[in-house]
C-alpha cells in the first residue's frame, strides 16, 4: 500500500475528529443555557424574567442536535477510521461529563460514552507503548 493511501484515512479521521469536537460545544451551550434559565426562573419574578419554557426548549433541542451530530463524527473518527489520538480521548471524556448533566437523555449518553472510553482506555495505552518502543 502506498504512503498516500495510508494517510488518506488518517486525514479523514482527523477531520471528523476535529468537526465532532467543535460540535460538542452544543451540549456545553445547552448546559449553560439550562442552568441560566433555571436560575432566572426561580429567582426573578415571572413577568420580568423574559424567558419562557418554549424558548428554552428550542435552544436545548438545537444544542443537543449539534451534540448528536458531533458524536456521530467522533464515532466515525474513533471507530471507522481508527483515529485514536490522546486529544480525542480527552475531548470525549470532557464531552461525556457534560452529557451527564443533561438529564435524562444526556445522562444515558454520558454513561455510554464513559463506558466506551474506559473499555478502550487500555487500547490507547497499549498503542502508545508500541509506538514508543518502535
Amino acid at each position: 500500500m502506498s504512503k498516500s493511501a495510508k494517510t488518506k484515512p488518517l486525514a479523514a479521521g482527523k477531520l471528523y475528529a476535529i468537526l465532532g469536537s467543535i460540535l460538542q460545544i452544543g451540549p456545553v451551550y445547552a448546559v449553560c443555557y439550562l442552568y441560566a434559565f433555571l436560575f432566572s426562573f426561580f429567582t426573578l419574578p415571572v413577568h420580568s424574567s423574559g424567558l419562557n419554557m418554549t424558548n428554552a426548549m428550542a435552544h436545548m433541542q438545537m444544542a443537543m442536535g449539534m451534540g448528536f451530530i458531533g458524536l456521530y463524527f467522533l464515532r466515525l473518527a474513533f471507530g471507522s477510521y481508527r483515529y485514536r489520538e490522546a486529544w480525542v480521548y480527552r475531548c470525549l471524556l470532557a464531552s461525556a461529563i457534560v452529557w451527564l448533566l443533561l438529564f435524562p437523555v444526556g445522562t444515558i449518553i454520558g454513561i455510554i460514552l464513559l463506558a466506551i472510553l474506559f473499555r478502550n482506555r487500555r487500547i490507547d495505552t497499549h498503542t502508545k507503548s508500541l509506538e514508543q518502543s518502535a
